[in-house]
């Protein structure tokens, strides 16, 4: 309880340059009483850079909780400008809850940040580079996804710029939600697949975010201009129901192939897409689309494929190629 971690280079040489990783992983947090401990800080001299281990660069396991890793370099050399990555996760929180990821670049690695395990709840991700560079505009991504969040009850981003996450230039999806029937899931205020400015691209290699595996009642966006993602530049769609599905979601307020501004073209293939197929048919349903601007997307803007008792309302369909909503 009440350790700090600060200023150091883990798995790499005394240069922080080259990788000398340990055979499993960087700095692993394990077990209930593992409680209110810093991992970094907010000083470059109190960073760590936490590269070039074999397993996660920062592991969470057995619960524990109210620890905060903050500040690191994970998964890049001591520039922030080259890859070192970790060869499975940048930072993986295996049920630990209410811990919180901020301010961290995290690039370079076989994957960016994963929540998963049952008890892995109000844990919250904000204000982290999640594959670019350290300086916000240079493509440096993780080999698969993003961040991946496969428990309950987590937030991705804020309503502040400091709380908002760039997930740009990874190789998958930007986010994937769903495992085990997800839900309560917060994603508010992130640039997803632009730079740090949100004026340029620098897609993900996939969709922006990936709904699956019976998500519900998760929320993307919000009423308010602060809790609004920008979601463009992506090579799938902005925001996708995989073939599996869900239920009851709200997609609401966000920019979808767009800049921040509105105006700026940033397309997505399509804004937003649900299932694959009329034989997935259900597979989507009673999800809830509304007060967005979806535009110059390449494929549609909203592009059914299949599912029923959706809801779309109150939301702008400018300048997208193909109709407004198939079905």
């Amino acid at each position: 309880m009440g350790n700090q971690i600060i200023g150091n280079y883990i798995g790499t040489d005394d240069t922080g340059t080259k990788p000398l990783g340990s055979q499993g992983t960087g700095v692993w947090l394990y077990g209930k009483h593992v409680l209110q401990n810093v991992i970094g800080g907010f000083s470059s001299a109190e960073r760590n850079i936490i590269s070039g281990n074999v397993r996660s660069g920062v592991c969470l396991m057995g619960r524990p909780y109210e620890n905060r890793i903050v500040g690191n370099y994970i998964g890049t050399d001591v520039t922030g400008l080259r890859a070192v990555g970790n060869e499975w996760r940048g930072i993986s929180i295996e049920s630990g809850f209410n811990n919180v990821v901020m301010g961290n670049l995290v690039s370079g690695n076989g994957g960016g940040i994963s929540i998963t395990d049952p008890g892995a709840s109000g844990n919250e991700v904000i204000g982290n580079l999640i594959g670019t560079d350290a300086t916000g505009t240079v493509a440096l991504g993780n080999r698969g996804t993003g961040l991946n969040a496969n428990e309950s009850f987590n937030k991705i981003g804020g309503e502040t710029p400091a709380e908002r996450n760039d997930i740009s230039g990874n190789a998958g999806p930007g986010i994937k939600v769903g495992w085990r029937s997800t839900s309560d899931i917060i994603v508010i205020g992130n640039y997803i697949g632009t730079d740090i400015t949100g004026t340029k691209a620098l897609g993900n290699g996939s969709d922006g975010i990936r709904l699956t595996e019976g998500t519900y009642h998760n929320f993307i966006g919000g009423t308010t201009k602060a809790e609004r993602n920008i979601i463009g530049a992506n090579a799938g769609s902005g925001v996708r129901f995989a073939p599996e599905g869900g239920k009851f979601n709200f997609i609401t307020g966000n920019y979808i192939g767009t800049d921040i501004s509105g105006s700026g073209s940033l397309p997505n293939q399509s804004g937003i897409e649900m299932g694959k197929s009329s034989a997935d048919i259900g597979s989507s349903k009673f999800n809830f689309i509304n007060d967005n601007l979806i535009s110059y997307n390449k494929k549609g803007s909203v592009v059914i494929n299949s599912g029923k008792g959706n809801t779309i309302w109150r939301t702008s369909f400018v300048d997208n190629m193909s109709s407004d909503s198939d079905s």
